[in-house]
């Protein structure tokens, strides 16, 4: 109503077609709205729009002539419209639009708190229904992590059991039975129990086999994995293709009569077969795997000789084993390896022509305790039982913690045993660290190797080459008393050579030794290798020695250089303060 009145006053003022046409345009916006609000409105909507239809239509007849009149320029006769009429309709519709908009705000205000309402219940179920979905899905989660889990533990277990289980029979095979046999040997060797153990083979499986179908073969070693699992639970091995292994805690005749009751089980159950067994039973310090294994299979080795289904049982008949030591000899190398035990004592060596002292020599020894074992001894067990190695390092230690008062300008010469040099674990760095955690200078050690050793001369030069890469002196012992010192001295350039024993001995009376010792003399020259004679324990070996060394010319240095011996000073510990000089 209110643009309506002022569309006329812009009439009025101003009667132009284009100010007709939006009154005409506003009228017509107005009916229509009656007449829609009469269509849908309420009583009083439509009541309200029937006061105002009929107050506007006098005012709409007489507007328009008058409209009519000013667009033509003439004067009009009708009469005007009321001003009050337009003021009484804004004010009526003011009413009516202040009550609508209470209404709306009103509900409005009730809608806002209605979906505040709704959306705390529904922030709240979500909020619970998150976190049951949370709930559940770190549940599924765990469940999975669980199956998963119980996966990888079955197919662990699985693969554990097929890598120590023949599949075959169904019994621990070699890897197994190597475990359980270090673990017997061990738990003999400190709680003092015997531990016994044998090696079962069929007698002539092969020829059974190619007599008869694959499947009776197969058929017959289940049955013999079914007798031992009866008879000896969870300490049967198969170890082969027809050789089982058995480990028991039992003494000598225990296990004598639980191996008889065996082979009379398996005679029951296969009549065709017949079996051979090795055993031993070692008890205390001389209870070492090595060594057990090396019993029983010369035991079973000694039960094929007698011939067919027989028991051997190795006892104190240690020529069974074709080996000069016995088993108190092999414990006792075994103890000194586990426990560490070595001594070591220092011969000095002297050079020739001054009359001072040069250089010591390191000594290992087995301790007294350990029973009468001398160092050769000890490691040709331990080379027998596999741990040279280990021995070899024990030896070196002691060496090494005796060194410390080694007087300042002394050489050390240090003795490794050539199989120790092929071992996996062996590595001039690492010795030379050794060597260097004991407050010596690589350069001040000489490494001796033996000309009696196993490895070809080849090898030897090889790892020899190593040692001398890494500072180390090398010297070869014990030449001219096998017959691979030539060649190993060709391929294998040292800085000294030391002249066996027993080749001085022999000189002072024999001529052909007397000629092998100028040999070696002569080559030693030829190389410019220092000569050590050793082992001197007479004075008619001191005087050859000295009469062999004698320099061919008069400003020449000796042939020999360095001596060493009992006749000098025997081994010793090493003191706090060595001479200069040896006592005359």
């Amino acid at each position: 109503m209110n643009s309506l009145t002022l569309d006329s006053l812009a009439t009025i003022a101003g009667p132009k077609p284009k100010r007709r046409a939006a009154f005409e345009r506003r009228v017509a916006s107005i009916l229509a709205d009656f007449d829609t609000i009469a269509a849908r409105g309420a009583p009083a909507d439509r009541a309200l729009v029937q006061r105002l239809r009929a107050e506007m239509q006098p005012d709409l007849a007489a507007t328009r002539p008058l409209f009519d009149a000013l667009a033509a320029g003439i004067p009009c006769a009708g009469r005007l419209p009321r001003a009050d009429v337009a003021q009484s309709a804004r004010a009526v519709l003011a009413d009516s639009a202040a009550r609508h908009s209470e209404e709306l705000h009103t509900r409005v205000e009730q809608r806002l708190a209605d979906e505040r309402s709704l959306f705390r219940f529904s922030l709240s179920g979500y909020a619970t229904q998150l976190a049951v979905v949370v709930a559940l899905a770190l549940l599924l989660h765990r469940h999975r992590v669980r199956a998963l889990r119980a996966a990888a533990d079955a197919e662990l277990d699985q693969l554990r059991r097929a890598a120590l289980t023949d599949m075959m029979t169904d019994l621990p095979n070699f890897r197994s039975f190597v475990v359980a046999l270090d673990a017997a040997a061990a738990h003999a060797a400190t709680t003092n129990e015997s531990a016994t153990f044998a090696f079962l083979d069929v007698d002539e499986f092969t020829l059974f086999t190619e007599s008869c179908r694959l499947e009776l073969a197969d058929q017959a070693l289940l049955t013999i994995a079914d007798v031992l699992h009866e008879h000896i639970p969870d300490a049967a091995f198969r170890v082969g293709h027809d050789r089982f292994a058995l480990l028991r805690t039992a003494d000598h005749s225990h296990a004598s009569a639980r191996l008889e009751a065996l082979r009379a089980a398996l005679a029951e159950r296969l009549p065709m077969l017949t079996v051979r067994i090795g055993a031993c039973s070692l008890s205390g310090p001389a209870a070492h795997a090595a060594m057990m294994r090396q019993e029983a299979e010369a035991a079973l080795a000694a039960a094929t000789r007698r011939g067919r289904n027989t028991i051997v049982v190795f006892g104190e008949a240690s020529d069974l084993l074709g080996s000069p030591f016995t088993s108190a000899q092999t414990g006792a190398v075994c103890r000194a390896i586990a426990t560490q035990r070595a001594e070591a004592t220092f011969q000095p060596i002297y050079d020739l022509e001054r009359d001072t002292l040069i250089a010591y020599e390191a000594l290992a020894r087995m301790p007294e305790d350990l029973g009468p074992l001398g160092p050769q001894e000890a490691f040709d067990i331990a080379e027998e039982i596999g741990h040279t190695h280990a021995l070899d390092s024990a030896c070196r230690a002691a060496v090494l913690r005796g060194a410390g008062a080694l007087p300042p300008g002394v050489r050390l010469f240090i003795n490794v045993a050539p199989s120790a040099l092929v071992h996996r674990d062996f590595s001039p760095d690492a010795l030379a660290a050794e060597v260097r955690a004991a407050g010596l200078d690589p350069g001040r050690v000489v490494i001796e190797l033996t000309e009696r050793a196993d490895l070809p001369a080849a090898t030897l030069a090889q790892h020899g080459a190593r040692l001398r890469a890494a500072d180390f002196g090398l010297a070869l012992d014990d030449v001219g008393a096998g017959n691979a010192g030539l060649e190993t001295l060709r391929r294998m350039p040292v800085n000294v050579i030391k002249i066996d024993r027993m080749v001085l001995a022999s000189a002072v009376t024999d001529r052909a030794s007397c000629a092998v010792l100028s040999a070696i003399v002569a080559f030693a020259a030829e190389s410019r290798a220092e000569v050590v004679a050793e082992g001197i324990e007479t004075a008619g070996e001191l005087a050859l020695v000295r009469d062999v060394a004698r320099p061919a010319a008069p400003d020449a240095r000796p042939r020999i250089h360095l001596v060493q011996g009992y006749l000098l000073e025997r081994p010793a510990p090493m003191r706090p303060a060595g001479g200069a000089a040896r006592a005359a």
